[in-house]
């Protein structure tokens, strides 16, 4: 039986990593009203921000944010704008030591 041909790197990209075009950041990164509640529940902007990108990573791609990976600055500037917080808090959040992980001792 032959093989498949294998996906190019580009096409790889186009499938999995978040869009950067504003229509398509308006079509699968508008919060709903349930998502903006969720996010207004964090405690600071940095927080709130990387909580809502969370959510439209796991809306849209099916996944979470993975470590290291820097999202698109279109991507974090569409949600910044919806939740009213500056999209350079971001860094802040990750480069926060996540704990949740962790079991206590």
């Amino acid at each position: 039986m032959p093989r498949r041909p294998q996906l190019t790197e580009a096409q790889i990209a186009a499938l999995f990593d978040p869009p950067t075009d504003r229509r398509d950041l308006v079509r699968y990164y508008t919060l709903s009203a349930s998502d903006l509640a969720l996010v207004c529940g964090c405690r600071g902007d940095h927080n709130r921000l990387g909580f809502a990108l969370m959510l439209g990573y796991l809306h849209y791609l099916g996944r979470p944010l993975k470590i290291g990976e820097r999202p698109p600055a279109a991507l974090v500037a569409f949600l910044a704008e919806q939740i009213d917080v500056l999209p350079t808090c971001l860094e802040d959040y990750l480069v926060a030591p996540r704990t949740c992980l962790s079991t206590p001792e």
